[in-house]
């Protein structure tokens, strides 16, 4: 019954999807949701960043020992005052934790939201950058992050990223139809061979952009996205390259350059 749903949802045409680089301008895309004014990876950074004009929300994804699949960057959960790993620790212990004081009062009692709740919340509303943290390579991340957009009829609606090969090659399998996008942050990873990857996007480091890394993108037929920007004259030159998003705590401040 499983295969058969997934099947379906496969063939599902959701409201919202990436433009083709050829077409699209810079999208503004708010890194973990407006991070610089709620606490990162979580719903009120996700609805500030819509709040804010953005048009894609970069969000970073684990497993936990349970198998649920939450928002959360680090490896370990010091940042909510627990011990231990995120995939050594059940969901149970993690949605009781406190995500939003660490920020600022104002965000005191904020929880840490499982990507389900993430689908629900942003369905026809923004498009999805979702970052795969590969911290235990044998938990089955990417297959249940590909399936569950093709339920949710949200494979058109997101992107799925990486700093590692196998995890997008392992998404795509479950869900072909998933543009995936390879995260490069040194010049020794930007070598000759990542131009030949069947990936769609490649998300760098801004220090490492520049004409000729644009150029022989759109020769690949790659588009770029650009981290984590927010000083304004950066924005600024990477718009004048044509790069197809920049992503930036600030989504507010890169709309208003971009309006």
């Amino acid at each position: 019954m499983a295969t058969v749903l997934l099947l379906a949802a496969l063939t599902l045409s959701p409201p919202l999807v990436f433009e083709t680089a050829a077409t699209a301008v810079t999208a503004v895309t708010a890194h973990r949701g407006s991070s610089h004014a709620a606490p990162e990876n979580t719903l009120a950074a996700i609805r500030r960043a819509m709040a804010d004009g953005a048009d894609i929300v970069e969000i970073d994804v684990q497993m936990t020992q349970d198998g649920v699949v939450i928002l959360f960057h680090d490896e370990t959960l010091k940042k909510l005052g627990l011990p231990g790993r995120v995939a050594d620790t059940p969901y149970s212990v993690i949605a009781e934790a406190d995500a939003g004081s660490w920020h600022s009062p104002a965000h005191a009692g904020e929880r840490v939201p499982t990507l389900e709740q993430v689908l629900e919340e942003t369905k026809g509303k923004i498009r999805l950058n979702i970052e795969l943290k590969m911290t235990d390579p044998s938990l089955p991340l990417p297959e249940t992050v590909a399936g569950m957009l093709a339920v949710h009829g949200m494979t058109d609606a997101a992107i799925v990223t990486s700093f590692h090969r196998e995890a997008l090659s392992r998404a795509k399998a479950v869900n072909p139809g998933l543009r995936t996008g390879l995260i490069v942050g040194t010049k020794r990873a930007l070598r000759d061979d990542i131009w030949e990857d069947q990936v769609e996007i490649l998300s760098l480091k801004s220090r490492l952009i520049d004409r000729k890394v644009v150029n022989r993108a759109r020769q690949t037929g790659k588009e770029v996205h650009v981290w984590t920007v927010n000083d304004r004259k950066e924005m600024k030159r990477l718009i004048r390259m044509g790069v197809a998003s920049i992503i930036t705590d600030r989504p507010d401040a890169l709309r208003a350059l971009l309006d």
